[in-house]
């Protein structure tokens, strides 16, 4: 899926070199083939086990913001019937760039000091 579906979409997009990948360290994506991969795709700009950039949540503080991050795109999405998929992408990127950072400081109270905005 990276390789044929994420890079091709970024690349298409002209956003390749602007974007950074985080993995998730799940064995399955901790092998030195894929993290040679990530290493030229995404020079200096990926997240994971052996990088410099190592998580700075744990797993489950990391989980709890991205729930919360979904749950303010998901109040503002709901509010709305769509009648195609296209409108509905339209209405998550929207919401999405609506998001400031300071409704990320805020995000799971306790961990929104471990942000780095």
């Amino acid at each position: 899926m990276l390789r044929r579906w994420l890079v091709v979409q970024l690349r298409n997009l002209g956003i390749a070199d602007d974007y950074w990948f985080q993995q998730d360290g799940a064995p399955p994506y901790c092998p030195v083939t894929v993290r040679a991969y990530l290493k030229e795709i995404f020079p200096g700009r990926w997240i994971g086990r052996g990088t410099p950039h190592q998580h700075t949540l744990g797993l489950h503080e990391a989980q709890a913001c991205a729930n919360a991050l979904w749950g303010m795109v998901k109040q503002k999405v709901s509010k709305t019937r769509y009648e195609t998929t296209d409108q509905l992408k339209d209405s998550v990127r929207t919401a999405f760039r609506s998001i400031t950072p300071q409704m990320l400081r805020t995000l799971n109270g306790a961990h929104a000091d471990m942000i780095d905005i």
